[in-house]
């Protein structure tokens, strides 16, 4: 049998099998079923399946057994290819060469996704399953239904645009860059005196030097991902970390392969979109970008807290002016399945949050603009959601800016700036304190989170 027959193989007998309605979650520990699991593992590794199928499909039970057993053995033989139990140096199955090759092509196991994808498993829900979630009992991959990603894009980011990880973990660096409000520009817009936008000031501070400092230090740190928060950068910006990165370095001296240099305005868009840009650390090209979809609503509180009821001309809610983005880009890579929320994306987990939920994203990035966060903030509390919801792994970083202009006595003690949730067992919360420096200027020092990647399928 043709290997890349074996996705569609998976598909049909697991379609079979939902639609009967009578399997149960039980069979997993049936003596019978390994063995027939396993004898399909090895006959797809010898390249002997069709042989074997054979023999079992003249055994078939009528409830279903057999096929769920068969259902193992194929995630079980296709866990060889997956690039986080695959070592670099470990040979390949020959019968499993040309789905090698599709999965690194486009992110996805099976050849035609009008229907959805199958994909490499990379995060695991901590509800307990049903027993009507079949896909639950597979380790290695996982079924998304063309339906979980009618808004979304995804990506497949392999060769040499790709992130892997040496051991159990991704390390990910948080930079607050922006180091008070007065760096930037708060301003009402024309539509409306309650309409607002916020953005760094070109002219308030060496951002040149500051994307260099900070360059360095992401390099020194070992991180694999820089992660930089909202509202820190723009269009002429992102050229000049692109500028930066390109200059020389020395081979082997860094691991970071991917920055998310903040989001700012895009040069599209009235109002402007809020955007992110991701770019590559050792090329400058830019992968992806990422629009925030739902603005955020500055609540009459939080408008005076931040010290902004002079900007309003008097208290009340404002309102982000921005144009809102329409689809989440999910980005397939070695070391885990990637999205992007921007700040309130995070609160909607019902509409976003499902997203990322449904097609089985193992690490959000989250830059924010918000005061301090803490353990009893809703960063964390929508986190946790999303961790228990969809096992994701969620890293938030914010700037110094708020806490530091709603309050003065900030700048001298550390204030939370970026928190990562891990599932249950992995760590939990944790957070690193960034000293606030005195000046306005920003610090570079990073925040570096050790973030584990599906534990399942680490050797």
């Amino acid at each position: 049998m043709p290997s890349e027959d074996l996705a569609a193989l998976f598909l049909s007998i697991r379609d079979a099998l939902v639609a009967r309605g009578t399997w149960r979650v039980d069979w997993g520990e049936d003596a019978e079923v390994r063995n027939i699991a396993e004898e399909v593992e090895a006959a797809i590794v010898d390249d002997d399946l069709g042989a074997v199928l054979a023999d079992f499909y003249r055994h078939l039970t009528s409830d279903g057994r057999s096929e769920y057993a068969i259902l193992l053995g194929l995630d079980r033989a296709l866990a060889r290819i997956h690039p986080l139990r695959r070592r670099r140096r470990d040979p390949i199955p020959a019968a499993l060469q040309p789905l090698h090759t599709q999965v690194t092509l486009t992110g996805r196991l099976n050849e035609h996704a009008n229907d959805g994808h199958l994909l490499f498993r990379h995060a695991e829900p901590e509800s307990p399953a049903t027993q009507f979630d079949l896909d639950r009992q597979f380790h290695s991959v996982v079924w998304v239904p063309a339906a979980a990603t009618r808004d979304c894009v995804v990506r497949a980011f392999r060769s040499r645009y790709d992130i892997t990880v040496a051991g159990s973990t991704l390390k990910v660096g948080c930079a607050p860059v922006v180091g008070h409000l007065e760096e930037m520009s708060v301003r009402v817009t024309g539509r409306s005196p309650r309409y607002y936008s916020i953005e760094i000031d070109a002219d308030r501070a060496p951002w040149a030097e500051r994307i260099a400092a900070i360059l360095t230090e992401a390099d020194r740190s070992g991180a694999d991902v820089l992660l930089l928060p909202e509202v820190t950068t723009n269009p002429a910006l992102v050229q000049q970390w692109q500028a930066e990165v390109r200059k020389p370095i020395a081979p082997r001296r860094t691991r970071l392969k991917w920055i998310v240099a903040g989001t700012g305005p895009a040069d599209i868009g009235d109002p402007p979109f809020n955007r992110a840009w991701v770019i590559d650390r050792r090329s400058g090209a830019r992968l992806f970008e990422q629009d925030k979809i739902v603005p955020y609503t500055m609540e009459a509180r939080t408008v005076e807290s931040w010290g902004l009821v002079g900007l309003f001309g008097g208290p009340g809610d404002a309102y982000e002016a921005m144009s809102r983005g329409q689809s989440t880009t999910i980005a397939e890579a070695s070391a885990g399945r990637f999205a992007i929320l921007i700040c309130q994306d995070l609160s909607e987990i019902l509409d976003v949050g499902a997203r990322v939920r449904d097609a089985d994203v193992s690490v959000v990035l989250v830059p924010v603009f918000d005061s301090e966060l803490s353990a009893e903030r809703w960063h964390h509390d929508k986190a946790k959601e999303l961790r228990q919801a969809a096992g994701s792994r969620v890293v938030v970083s914010n700037s110094l800016a708020i806490a530091r202009h709603a309050d003065p006595t900030a700048a001298g003690r550390p204030v939370t700036t970026s928190l990562v949730e891990h599932p249950a067992g992995l760590g939990g919360v944790a957070y690193r304190d960034l000293p606030l420096l005195a000046t306005a200027t920003s610090p570079t020092s990073l925040a570096v989170f050790d973030v584990p990647v599906h534990k399942l399928l680490v050797d």
